[in-house]
């Protein structure tokens, strides 16, 4: 009886963690282009169920060569991100917030949804949807308008494809759901320099 149990319990868990589990791998690039300005950033997103790595430029300058890369695992709770400039690696190490607002900050990409509470809390779901890059997207719509103008999220499985704000915007310029990923694409590089 106790191994009847035993099955029975790992097929339950199987079951449960095949449900609840991310599944989707995708690779998304995006331009960023702030209104202020001529230049352009290009930001990537790389995801294979629960992890995660987003990677830009620091600055839109031409000059610019200090980029950034952030390794995301929601299984094990960890953040790292990296500023690589002139072949050095400075790295620091956090723990996942579910909120991820300051993830937002850095990137202006939404990649687990909507954010609760804070400024998000006055975003409402428009009545249709906008088809982008062949993706069928939910449009999201702040309720607080600022000098005349809101900001528009359209999220495609929870990632954003496209963000219209009074002061840049940002659209996926391709999208790849069978990306070939490296064996160490979501692995932290060995010769980072800890903060």
């Amino acid at each position: 009886m106790n191994a009847f149990k035993i099955i029975l319990t790992l097929i339950l868990s199987g079951f449960i963690l095949n449900t609840f589990s991310d599944s989707l791998k995708v690779y998304i690039e995006y331009e960023y282009l702030p209104k202020t300005s001529d230049g352009k950033i290009t930001i990537k997103l790389y995801k294979d169920g629960d992890k995660y790595k987003l990677w830009r430029k620091l600055s839109d300058s031409p000059d610019e060569t200090a980029v950034k890369s952030t390794y995301i695992d929601i299984n094990a709770n960890s953040v790292v991100r990296i500023i690589e400039k002139d072949g050095v690696k400075k790295g620091m190490k956090s723990t996942w917030d579910n909120s991820y607002s300051v993830l937002v900050l850095e990137y202006l990409i939404l990649f687990r949804g909507l954010l609760e509470g804070g400024s998000f809390e006055y975003f409402t779901k428009e009545t249709g949807s906008e088809v982008i890059l062949g993706k069928k997207c939910i449009v999201y719509e702040s309720g607080l308008a600022l000098i005349g103008a809101t900001t528009k999220y359209y999220l495609w499985n929870d990632i954003m494809l496209k963000a219209d704000a009074p002061d840049y915007t940002i659209s996926a310029v391709q999208i790849n759901e069978t990306p070939m990923f490296s064996d160490d694409e979501f692995t932290v590089p060995p010769d980072v320099e800890w903060k």
